[in-house]
């Protein structure tokens, strides 16, 4: 994507397995951005048994012995060279001036430590998959006008590079990713939105497929958490406890509660609202169980964002 010898913006890192079609049309929408400062595309791959993709102006990296897509990322940040690290999933199509928007925010506010994308939906099939998004991205759905915020999302987030540096366990805390912002916001650290950093998500089309995605996280985010803090049995037991009956409701009212405050959204939140809980019910269990028995096999985290067909053809 440049030359060496010029300063790059931004390092974009992308995780990419075994769908490498849905690779090639994420990194295609990179290799095309228009108007950005220099900057370097960073593949990390799970899955280097299926053959390396052959773009150029990529650097590929094969990672098959990565314990998870956070241990991925990681690895990946590490490598960067830029001041700023965008991360991207391959399901991910960046929309024409998304790099150059993100360059730009981190450029005009030196006191910004992360800044959000704003999303939209790559397929908008049916009720599921639009309200999959707005689960996962619902207070930074496009249209969102540019300016600070309490907090990024997560997944796909860019940080300046010296925040990632200075964590010495990037890996555990990017599987709890609400925990590492929440640090920093503690910290004095800043958040900025940037609405002209549009990114096309793609989203489960059914039920199943969505439920089954937050089990995996739900479970790592509990265990993650758990760990981090450092908790003792009779704290994670009562979590263990609570997190079937009030998980749920208690994730949604978060959620609502954001997104109410922007009026063009509470139709779609209301719509929503029986996925939402639904697919949260059914991820308690999993939560449950990051309390108490750890976090399971992360190996999944890579199947459930990279595996996963979503709808799209084998």
């Amino acid at each position: 994507m440049t030359e060496p010898s010029l300063t790059i913006a931004l390092s974009v890192v992308v995780t990419i397995g075994e769908r490498r079609w849905r690779a090639r049309r994420c990194l295609e929408a990179l290799l095309n951005q228009d108007g950005s400062p220099p900057f370097e595309i960073i593949v990390m791959d799970h899955t280097p048994h299926l053959g390396g993709i052959d773009f150029n102006g990529l650097r590929y990296i094969p990672c098959p012995e990565a314990a998870s897509i956070c241990h991925a990322k990681a690895l990946g940040a590490a490598q960067a060279r830029a001041p700023v690290v965008a991360f991207l999933e391959d399901h991910c199509v960046p929309q024409a001036g998304w790099a150059a928007a993100i360059a730009r925010a981190f450029a005009e506010h030196p006191e910004v430590s992360a800044v959000a994308y704003a999303f939209e939906n790559l397929n908008p099939v049916n009720w599921v998959s639009r309200s999959f998004l707005l689960l996962a991205y619902g207070p930074w759905m496009a249209p969102v006008a540019s300016g600070p915020i309490a907090t990024p999302s997560w997944m796909n987030v860019a940080y300046r590079r010296v925040i990632l540096a200075a964590e010495l366990d990037l890996a555990r805390f990017l599987a709890c990713e609400g925990l590492f912002l929440h640090r920093l916001r503690q910290a004095g650290h800043r958040f900025w939105q940037a609405g002209d950093a549009r990114v096309r998500h793609l989203n489960h089309p059914g039920l199943l497929g969505s439920a089954r995605d937050s089990a995996v996280w739900q479970r790592l985010f509990a265990a993650t958490r758990a760990d981090v803090e450092q908790w003792g049995w009779p704290r994670r037991l009562l979590y263990f406890c609570a997190a079937v009956p009030l998980s749920p409701s208690i994730i949604a009212w978060r959620l609502s509660r954001r997104l109410w405050a922007r009026p063009e959204m509470r139709g779609p939140l209301l719509r929503s609202l029986p996925l939402v809980l639904s697919v949260y019910t059914y991820g308690a269990f999993s939560e449950a169980l990051g309390y108490v028995a750890g976090p399971g096999d992360p190996a999944l985290t890579f199947w459930i964002e990279t595996g996963d067909p979503r709808g799209e053809p084998e």
